[in-house]
């Protein structure tokens, strides 16, 4: 049910572009979206964008979508996934808003593949 609902979000962003931006950045279950470096633990994943309230945007609603199936444990592996995903699409593509399709796909693959 899931990934078909984040197929159809794939299809529209794809033929729309993706347009959502967030006034809040995101930052939880060990990353930070920003647009600049900013302070957090040595641990913590950065995705450095200038799209950062876009692509904040699109990782509050992949937890909305999921969000009944995230727990203390798992939600670190899924928002990692998705922020190592956007980093190494920015570092391939440039920073562009592909990434939102990048992170989107990312999300498909964690669904199918661990059943969230």
């Amino acid at each position: 049910m899931r990934t078909r609902i984040l197929e159809e979000l794939l299809d529209t962003v794809r033929e729309n572009g993706y347009h959502e931006r967030s006034k809040e950045l995101f930052a939880g279950a060990g990353i930070i979206v920003c647009n600049r470096k900013t302070f957090g633990y040595d641990s913590d994943i950065f995705v450095i964008s200038k799209h950062a309230a876009e692509i904040s945007s699109i990782i509050f609603r992949l937890r909305d979508l999921c969000q009944e199936k995230l727990d203390y444990l798992n939600k670190y592996e899924f928002y990692g996934r998705l922020a190592k995903n956007a980093n190494n699409y920015i570092e391939n593509h440039g920073d562009d808003l592909g990434v939102i399709s990048s992170i989107i796909e990312e999300a498909i693959r964690i669904m199918y593949f661990t059943g969230l």
